[in-house]
């Protein structure tokens, strides 16, 4: 009986756990569709960039901390919708430190 009750227990807990790693791939996908955004947009609008350098470095910075995620969350919002003209305002807040090609 003791051995029945373990089983359940673990089996009602096994979604909770699992939870964490659902919501931490997400966020994982999330950053770097942004970080993309972020260096395509850069490299169309600013200067020729190494893109995937541009999105590794841009993803490094979202995995430090709650602050570098921010700052990667907070800059694709700004370019989002918005002409290369009127993105030059969101450029200075991007955490992204292009790579020349």
């Amino acid at each position: 009986m003791l051995r029945k009750l373990l089983a359940f227990s673990v089996l009602l807990l096994l979604p909770i756990a699992c939870g964490d790693d659902v919501e931490e791939i997400k966020d994982e996908i999330e950053g770097t569709a942004d970080c993309t955004e972020i260096c395509v947009r850069y490299n169309t609008c600013v200067e020729d960039v190494d893109e995937t350098a541009c999105i590794d470095l841009c993803e490094d910075t979202a995995d430090e901390s709650e602050v570098g995620e921010r700052s990667v969350d907070d800059c694709e919002d700004c370019l989002d919708g918005k002409t290369c003209e009127e993105a030059e305002s969101c450029w200075a807040g991007c955490p992204v430190a292009p790579v020349a090609e």
